[in-house]
C-alpha cells in the first residue's frame, strides 16, 4: 500500500471521527429532551433549588438552563416573546459573520465606503473607521444615534475626541450603521435574512419576522434606525447554544469557528473584570471561569459557559418590568455553575420537555373589527396603531407589534403583553385615548 493510499484512508477516519462527534452531540428539534433528574448531570439537586428561588426573587419571567444542549431548568414562559433589547446586537453578529463567510463583507471596510444614510455628515476621520471598528464599538463616530438610552447618550465622548479604533465607548450608532452596512452588501434585509439564514437553520420555533422585527427610527435624531427583536426564551437558548457549539448546528457550519472565537474573546476591556468582543461581553466567574453574553437592558441576557457546554437565557418582563441588575442574573449564573458538584451519568434519564404554552386564542370570524381600528394616544408608548390582521387585530407600537385575539365584541386578549385589551365606547375627552397597565389596556372610542 503506497504512503499517498495510508494518509487518504487516514483523513478519511480523522473527518469521520470529527463529524460523528459533532453529530453525537445532542441539538433540540421540536420535542426537547430534559433531564429527568438533575443528579445525572451532575448537579446538586438542592443548590438548583435554592438558585431557583433566588430567581423567583427577582422576579425573573423565565429562565431556561441547557446542559449538553438538554434542558437542566426551565422556570417561567419560555415561549413567550419579550422585548429582547440589546440582546439585538449579538443576533446581528450572526448575520455578519455569515456575511465575511461568503467573502460579501470584509471587517477591514472603511465606513465611508458604504452607501448609507448619513454617511455625507461624518469627517475624513471619522469615514477611516472600519466594520471592525463598529463591531466592537470603537469607531470614534460619537453622532446621535437611535434607540440610545439617555444613560448612554450623557456618557458620549465630544465628536472628534478619539481617533477611529483607540477608545470604547458603547455605541448605538456604531450598532445600528452595522445593520445598515448588512442590508447594502446582503442585497437583502435584515428581517428576511434572520428568519431564512439563522432561524430555520436552527429551528427557532417561536420567531415570526413580521410581527417580531421591527425598525425604530427617530428622524429627528439620526438617520439611521435601529433594528429591534421580540423573541422567546427558548428561541435565545437555542442561538446561545449554537455559540456555545463554535457556530456548529447539528453537523451543519453555520459560523466559520474562527468568526465565534473572535467576536466571543476580550478585544477591549470596557472595565475591570469584563470584555467586549464583536457585539458580545466577555467576563469570568468567581472561579475564573470563562463566559461569554448577549446583554439588554432590563436584563435580557444569554450566558455561555464553553468549558461546561452550558448555556443560560434570562428574562425580565421587558413590557411591565421590574428592571432587573445585570449583577444579579450573573449571581444565578454563578449559582448554578456551583450547583455541578456530582459526576455525570453516562446514560442519564431523558423526557420531553414540557412547555407552559403563551394563551392563545381564535378569534370569531363573525367579529367586526372595525370599530377597534384607529390611532389612539397612550400612557406608556405615547401613541398606539390597532390594524386588522389575519384573524384579529395588531397593536403596533413604535418599538413592538402584538397580536390581538377577540374574545367578544368589545375584548380580545393581547399577545406577549398578556393582557385583556377591553373597548370602551364614551362620548368624553376620552375618545382616541388608552391606558396599558400589567392588569389589563383600555382602548376608548
Amino acid at each position: 500500500m503506497s504512503n499517498f493510499t495510508i494518509l487518504f484512508l487516514l483523513g478519511i477516519l480523522i473527518t469521520g471521527c470529527t463529524s460523528s462527534q459533532s453529530t453525537n452531540q445532542y441539538f433540540p428539534d421540536d420535542n426537547w429532551l430534559s433531564y429527568d433528574n438533575v443528579a445525572e448531570a451532575g448537579f446538586n439537586q438542592r443548590s438548583l433549588l435554592k438558585a431557583k428561588e433566588y430567581s423567583d426573587s427577582l422576579e425573573s419571567a423565565a429562565v431556561l438552563i441547557l446542559h449538553d444542549g438538554k434542558i437542566l431548568a426551565n422556570w417561567g414562559d419560555a415561549t413567550r416573546r419579550f422585548r429582547s433589547t440589546s440582546i439585538r446586537k449579538s443576533l446581528l453578529n450572526a448575520l455578519i459573520g455569515i456575511k465575511t463567510k461568503q467573502g460579501l463583507l470584509e471587517v477591514t471596510e472603511q465606513v465611508g465606503n458604504f452607501e448609507i444614510p448619513g454617511m455625507r455628515e461624518l469627517t475624513a476621520q471619522e469615514s477611516l473607521a472600519t466594520v471592525h471598528d463598529l463591531l466592537t464599538s470603537t469607531s470614534g463616530i460619537y453622532l446621535p444615534a437611535s434607540y440610545e438610552s439617555q444613560s448612554w447618550t450623557d456618557r458620549k465622548p465630544e465628536r472628534g475626541s478619539y481617533n477611529p479604533g483607540e477608545h470604547w465607548y458603547y455605541n448605538n450608532w456604531d450598532f445600528n450603521t452595522l445593520g445598515a452596512i448588512y442590508e447594502t452588501v446582503a442585497d437583502s434585509t435584515l428581517k428576511v435574512d434572520f428568519e431564512q439564514l439563522v432561524a430555520k437553520e436552527i429551528g427557532m420555533q417561536d420567531y415570526r419576522p413580521e410581527i417580531d422585527f421591527k425598525f425604530f427610527a427617530e428622524p429627528g435624531v439620526s438617520k439611521i434606525p435601529a433594528y429591534l427583536f421580540k423573541m422567546s426564551t427558548r428561541d435565545l437558548a437555542r442561538f446561545g447554544l449554537l455559540y456555545s457549539r463554535n457556530g456548529n448546528w447539528n453537523g451543519k457550519q453555520i459560523l466559520e469557528e474562527e468568526w465565534v472565537e473572535k467576536s466571543t474573546s476580550s478585544i477591549n476591556i470596557p472595565w475591570e473584570g469584563t470584555g467586549y468582543g464583536y457585539l458580545w461581553w466577555t467576563t469570568t466567574l468567581n472561579d475564573d471561569q470563562p463566559i461569554f453574553y448577549a446583554n439588554g437592558a432590563g436584563v435580557q441576557g444569554i450566558y455561555v459557559v464553553p468549558e461546561m457546554d452550558l448555556v443560560m437565557v434570562f428574562r425580565a418582563n421587558s413590557f411591565f418590568g421590574p428592571n432587573i441588575d445585570d449583577s444579579s442574573a450573573l449571581e444565578l449564573l454563578q449559582m448554578i455553575v456551583d450547583a455541578k458538584k456530582l459526576p455525570e451519568s453516562p446514560n442519564p434519564q431523558l423526557s420531553n420537555v414540557s412547555w407552559i404554552e403563551t394563551k392563545s386564542f381564535s378569534s370569531d370570524d363573525d367579529i367586526d373589527a372595525s370599530p377597534w381600528v384607529g390611532t389612539y394616544q397612550n400612557n406608556i408608548a405615547r401613541r398606539i396603531n390597532i390594524e386588522a390582521y389575519e384573524d384579529g387585530l395588531v397593536l403596533k407600537t413604535a418599538i413592538a407589534d402584538f397580536p390581538m385575539y377577540f374574545t367578544s365584541n368589545t375584548t380580545a386578549w393581547v399577545e406577549s403583553l398578556e393582557v385583556e385589551a377591553s373597548l370602551v365606547f364614551t362620548e368624553t375627552d376620552k375618545a382616541g385615548t388608552s391606558i396599558l397597565s400589567k392588569n389589563g389596556l383600555i382602548i376608548y372610542k
